[in-house]
């Protein structure tokens, strides 16, 4: 760990270092800090599909590169009054020098690592030292020598890193508090979820509903279906939840008045059934019992596991398509993109289907009670249409030359029905998820959302 020595002798890039740190126009915008002059080549961001973290989703990136160190200055959009890329995060790196001094160039390093910490701790105070599992950045579980400031709005870390491939180097990584907040934010949703809580909205409103209208005949029905995302390949849980498939089923037939709602029940249950053995012979068993009620799964190959087809929601939405439980099933079909095959079946375009379905409700059923959750897929659709039109060329798998036509009406459309679904639904994930993207998508710049681009490879 790293420990104060005697001062290090200042040389050029120390100072260069330091100069960009301490000049470091922190919530500037772009245009702010282009005017300023800055020495440096600025890339805008094209969406590459990939699931993004808050600080990977910067708008504008711009690097700087001298013969032994490497600056990159990046710009974010978020809430604010107005919004505008503003500068959040700066990253610096200084390479194990090429020609090495007498003493060796980890020495040189070690050198100028503790230069710079004591420059950043005359103006800020003294650092901590956290373990690399609490910086929360991406790498660095091999950084090692980790000293970390938190001050005036600012968080900085200084840090040694020996990656697996590549020459060891120095690196600085300082945020503002916009980007801080961001990831903060982020991190607190991720620690109680598998995925973003927007993702995950309507199956949890869906759960919700259906505890609270099957309480009195099966009270344990949420309680398991918690059980079943939380270990999934439980064996005592899988037959918990294949017994109680089976209860449900067999409830349906005896209640017309509660069918759909036992039947979408069963269905919502029935997707967290399965197995990772292709030829298991008990689960060979269960799937032949289920068949008999129409329940049917798929392998995937490249999932290594048994799918459920989702065989009652479309059950649900053909024969009961204006009662109540007909609409939630309708709803979560869309949010499955409107297929529920293993290996995109339907094509890779999703959201063009569920544009197209979810508008046709929507003309149909203005005040549905569901249209929140179905605009919210909606907006989503149009989100993935335009993200895909500013796709990056290193995007293995979206081509933005077949999304060029009715990309900027399908941004403009993202826009509006956001703005729709932040005055239907003012708190909660879809409203959190709406007031994120809405003024990146107001000044033009993509997104990572691929929610409704299927890709099966």
């Amino acid at each position: 760990m790293f420990t104060p020595g005697p001062t290090a002798a200042a040389d050029a890039t120390v100072e260069n270092v330091w100069r960009a740190l301490r000049e470091a126009p922190w919530g500037a915008t772009f245009e702010e800090w282009t005017r300023r002059g800055a020495a440096a080549s600025c890339e805008r961001f094209r969406s590459n599909g990939g699931s993004s973290t808050a600080d990977e989703e910067w708008a504008y990136r711009c690097r700087g590169d001298d013969a032994d160190v490497v600056r990159e200055w990046f710009f974010y959009i978020f809430p604010g009054a107005p919004p505008a890329p503003r500068f959040e995060q700066l990253r610096a790196r200084i390479p194990t020098p090429v020609s090495a001094p007498p003493d060796g160039p980890e020495a040189l390093l070690a050198s100028r690592h503790r230069a710079l910490a004591e420059r950043i701790s005359a103006l800020y105070g003294s650092g901590e030292h956290p373990e690399p599992v609490t910086v929360r950045e991406f790498g660095s579980a091999s950084w090692r020598d980790i000293v970390r400031w938190r001050a005036n709005a600012l968080e900085i870390v200084l840090y040694m890193d020996a990656p697996p491939s590549g020459p060891s180097y120095l690196g600085l990584l300082a945020r503002h508090i916009a980007l801080l907040t961001a990831i903060t934010e982020e991190w607190r949703e991720l620690e109680t979820s598998r995925m973003p809580p927007s993702a995950e909205w309507v199956a949890t409103q869906l759960a919700v509903l259906l505890g609270k209208e099957l309480h009195t005949a099966f009270p344990d029905y949420r309680a398991l279906l918690a059980r079943a995302v939380e270990n999934p390949t439980d064996s005592a849980v899988q037959a918990k939840v294949y017994a109680l498939v089976l209860e449900l089923l067999k409830a349906a037939k005896a209640h017309n008045a509660q069918r759909p709602a036992l039947l979408l029940a069963a269905d919502h249950l029935a997707s967290h059934l399965g197995s990772q053995d292709e030829r298991s012979p008990e689960w060979d068993a269960r799937r032949r019992a289920l068949r008999i009620d129409g329940l049917t799964w798929h392998w995937s190959q490249l999932g290594a596991s048994w799918f459920y087809a989702h065989d009652l929601l479309w059950r649900i939405w053909k024969e009961y398509p204006a009662s109540p439980w007909g609409e939630r099933a309708f709803v979560r079909l869309l949010d499955l993109g409107w297929d529920t095959s293993v290996g995109c079946r339907k094509g890779s375009d999703q959201f063009r289907e569920v544009i197209r379905q979810g508008e046709a409700f929507l003309a149909r059923r203005p005040m549905s009670p569901a249209r929140a959750e179905v605009k919210f897929l909606v907006a989503q659709s149009y989100e993935t249409w335009w993200s895909l039109s500013q796709a990056s060329r290193e995007d293995q798998y979206a081509d933005p030359a077949r999304y060029q036509d009715g990309a900027t009406t399908a941004r403009q459309k993202a826009i509006a029905v956001y703005k729709d679904v932040l005055g239907l639904v003012p708190t909660g994930p879809p409203s959190t998820y709406a007031r994120r993207v809405l003024p990146r998508l107001g000044l033009g710049f993509p997104t990572n959302q691929r929610r409704f681009f299927c890709v099966y490879d």
